[in-house]
C-alpha cells in the first residue's frame, strides 16, 4: 500500500482540488471514517471512566489544602484577609482556586518523604499538577460528552422542529 499519503491519494472521490490541497494528506478515508468517529465518540467517555480511581484521593487533597489555607496564618493574612482578593483573580471562585493553590504549596512543604517511592505514592501525596491535569481532563471529557448528546424534546418543541 505504501505510505499514508500514497494511500490517500489513490482514493478518488471525484472532488477537484487545488495543487496545494494535494500536499495535505488526509488518512481518514471513507472506509476508515466510521471506526475513527467511534474512537472520537468513545474517547471522552473513556477519559471520564479512567479518572474514577483518582477522583476521591484528589477530592480529599483539595479539601485538606483548602482547610490548611484557612488555618495557615501567613495564607490567612496575605490572601483570605486581603480585601482585594475578592476582585483580583476572578472574584469569589478565583479566590478559592488561589486559596487551594496556596494550600497545596503548604501541604507539599509538610510532606516527609520516606525512602523510595512507589507508583501509588504519586496519587497518595497531594500534587497540584496531578489535580489540575485530572480536573482539566474531567471537565473536557464531560463537556464533550454533553455536547454530543442529542437536543432535548423541550428544545426541539421551542424551535418548532417537532
Amino acid at each position: 500500500m505504501g505510505s499514508c499519503s500514497n494511500y490517500c491519494s489513490e482514493i478518488n472521490l471525484g472532488v477537484k482540488s487545488s495543487p496545494r490541497a494535494s500536499q495535505i494528506g488526509n488518512c481518514v478515508s471513507l472506509s476508515q471514517s466510521k471506526p475513527f468517529l467511534r474512537l472520537l465518540a468513545l474517547t471522552p467517555l473513556a477519559i471520564n471512566i479512567s479518572a474514577i480511581p483518582v477522583v476521591y484521593p484528589i477530592y480529599k487533597h483539595l479539601r485538606s489544602a483548602l482547610q490548611l489555607s484557612f488555618n495557615d496564618p501567613w495564607i490567612r493574612e496575605n490572601w483570605w484577609d486581603w480585601k482585594w482578593s475578592w476582585i483580583v483573580y476572578g472574584g469569589p471562585f478565583g479566590r478559592y482556586v488561589i486559596g487551594i493553590v496556596y494550600g497545596y504549596r503548604a501541604l507539599q512543604r509538610k510532606i516527609v518523604h520516606k525512602g523510595p517511592s512507589h507508583f501509588g505514592d504519586f496519587v497518595k501525596e497531594p500534587r497540584l499538577a496531578l489535580a489540575g491535569t485530572v480536573l482539566f481532563a474531567l471537565l473536557l471529557g464531560v463537556f464533550t460528552v454533553v455536547s454530543n448528546l442529542p437536543p432535548c424534546k423541550a428544545h426541539a418543541v421551542a424551535e418548532g422542529n417537532v
